[in-house]
């Protein structure tokens, strides 16, 4: 069969299949300007690569594609998933291999229609697409992804084929794309580590948050965060430390830093899974601050902070999510750091106000974090600008903007909350923007 023959046949195929796929593909008019690479292997096999900024970004690999594909499939494998999600469709090796070594539903989401229409004409995929359990999905916009993001569908595997993140014609989409990247390998590094921090938690029975609800309820919550920008309110809160009206929680990793400054807040708060995190308590686990910790936090430090513990379970988390149902505890939102947990914390509590200080979600200055436990800002060449408080432009990375769109949302609907940034870093929508002095 000539190469150009398997457009014909795969779209018969697909006609019969996925009559709208069909019809988008059957009508698609390559216009665009990009400049991609046809390419065999010694095998025979075809590989495709799109030179962009003047550099060649390979779709698959150029020596041995369906040893590669193997590789993704066998690194992707969960037969405990309901279905798989895979995040671009390139020429289709890797979902070949995850289709042989699976009986899963698999869903293979795509937004390059060029790519995809090279794939249908220069790859024989008859096997692939006459498989039942494989279903194609083109997405054109990114609310198109909505559904397989945001749906109530629990044992999603998701799947991500980096490189067709890297070809992504829209810039934008790319981005939300490397979002999600970072969320999905965040889950995935995690997930067993979670497990066993939360088993050996709930070997020291401590209290569970819930009943600090009359400490929370009708105050003013601040939360000292971690930026740089934290610096700059020492004095300020210290006079407001201790203040009856006011329930003050502190992130654990700057927590030594807050307390050396003769800073004493009413919580500490971690939430960390990391055994490494242990450091952030050293020297101050008698110093009779109650923490409050996530379920899943580093079983070493919820078990070596000597100090009053309260326990929080969070969404997202089977185990917590069976214990919370079976002891009638309330579910938190992590939102996947510290702070976005203390802020769902804070909503859940009732607070009448919550002012953010140090929550700079970037870097406005040259310091990662504030108090000497960061770094000098080197690399920027990764980061993103982003609209900063007063309106100016700060640099961010891709995760504290996944936070910051998370808080942005989160905050949207609580209205009987005032809310206050008082920080000094990249601007959260929803937030008035004041100094600590022009609020008190």
């Amino acid at each position: 069969m000539e190469e150009n023959d398997f457009w014909q046949s795969n779209l018969s195929i697909l006609k019969k299949k996925d009559s709208k796929l069909y019809r988008v593909l059957n009508t698609f008019q390559d216009e665009s300007d990009r400049i991609f690479y046809l390419d065999r292997t010694r095998d025979g096999d075809v590989v495709l690569s799109l030179e962009e900024e003047q550099k060649k970004i390979r779709l698959c690999s150029a020596r041995n594609p369906r040893r590669e594909a193997e590789l993704f499939a066998k690194a992707n494998r969960n037969e405990s998933c309901e279905e798989y999600v895979v995040f671009g469709m390139a020429l289709g090796y890797h979902v070949e291999a995850l289709a042989k070594m699976t009986s899963k539903k698999i869903v293979v989401l795509e937004s390059d229609l060029e790519v995809l229409a090279i794939c249908m004409r220069y790859r024989n995929l008859k096997e692939l697409l006459e498989d039942t359990k494989v279903t194609i999905v083109y997405c054109k916009n990114p609310k198109d992804y909505i559904p397989w993001l945001d749906g109530e569908k629990e044992d999603i595997r998701y799947c991500m084929w980096e490189p067709a993140i890297k070809t992504t014609p829209d810039r934008s989409l790319r981005e939300i794309l490397e979002n999600y990247k970072v969320i999905f390998a965040s889950m995935e590094k995690q997930g067993e580590l979670l497990v066993e921090n939360f088993h050996k938690n709930q070997t020291l029975q401590d209290e569970c948050v819930d009943v600090l609800s009359d400490t929370f309820c009708d105050k003013t919550m601040i939360l000292l965060a971690g930026g740089p920008s934290l610096e700059e309110h020492w004095e300020k809160l210290r006079e407001l430390s201790g203040r009856e009206d006011i329930v003050m929680l502190c992130v654990g990793k700057v927590a030594q830093k807050v307390l050396a400054e003769k800073i004493r807040p009413d919580y500490l708060v971690m939430t960390d899974a990391k055994a490494g995190t242990r450091c952030r308590i050293r020297g101050i686990e008698n110093s009779g601050i109650p923490l409050i910790y996530l379920s899943t936090v580093a079983a070493i430090v919820a078990n070596e902070y000597e100090s009053k513990r309260y326990i929080a379970y969070q969404e997202g988390m089977p185990e917590a999510e069976e214990t919370a149902h079976k002891m009638g505890y309330t579910l938190y939102e992590s939102g996947g750091s510290v702070a976005t947990f203390a802020i769902d914390l804070g909503i859940r509590m009732h607070c009448k106000r919550i002012i953010v200080v140090g929550l700079d979600m970037g870097y406005p200055g040259e310091q990662t974090h504030a108090g000497g436990v960061g770094k000098k800002l080197v690399d920027t060449q990764n980061l993103r600008l982003v609209e900063g408080v007063g309106g100016r432009q700060v640099r961010t990375g891709k995760t504290l903007d996944i936070y910051r769109r998370w808080i942005e949302r989160r905050i949207e609907s609580e209205t009987e909350i005032e809310w206050i940034n008082a920080s000094n870093g990249a601007r959260i929508h929803g937030m008035k923007e004041q100094t600590l002095e022009e609020i008190f």
